[in-house]
């Protein structure tokens, strides 16, 4: 009986590789930002309509609401049976959000961002930590393919900040 064990063992050490095997494609092409503009693009615009809505977080009589790959919504909930939103805070390839004490951090695809909310209508970026995180992936995929991998690219110096369906 022994000798099965050790034989699916080593059936099982060959299947695994160091990265995924590079088959399919995906439906999606990626939406690239020139790393300065990336940067640059952070800031507190005029609060506009929620589309694709994804984290949420509230924080005293306010509420932040990411939208996804977009930025974060800036909710005045005073008065709960009329929220007002109040201003949109424009952060590409946004996804997530945590907060803590009067600091909102959230990534900026790559990018780990430290935000002062102790204003939620006028934030100010206090800190970029550069490179935190992965770049995003194909929603259809569970790896970049090579095609789109940072040194494959043209234009080295894009960062990837959503991705649209063909």
């Amino acid at each position: 009986m022994r000798w099965y064990s050790i034989l699916i063992l080593f059936a099982l050490v060959g299947c695994f590789d160091e990265e995924p095997p590079q088959w399919g494609t995906t439906q999606y092409v990626p939406v690239m930002v020139d790393r300065a503009d990336f940067e640059a693009a952070v800031s507190v615009m005029a609060a506009r309509d929620v589309h694709q809505a994804g984290k949420i977080y509230t924080i005293g009589n306010y509420i932040f609401l990411n939208e996804r790959f977009k930025g974060i919504h800036v909710i005045d909930n005073t008065d709960p049976a009329n929220p007002l939103n109040k201003g949109f805070i424009n952060i590409p390839g946004n996804v997530d959000m945590a907060v803590k004490g009067n600091t909102l951090y959230a990534d900026s695809a790559v990018d780990l961002l430290a935000i002062d909310i102790s204003n939620p209508q006028k934030v100010v970026v206090t800190s970029r930590q550069k490179d935190t995180f992965p770049e995003l992936i194909p929603p259809d995929m569970d790896f970049m393919p090579d095609s789109f991998r940072k040194e494959n690219r043209e234009e080295k110096n894009t960062i990837i900040v959503d991705w649209k369906k063909l």
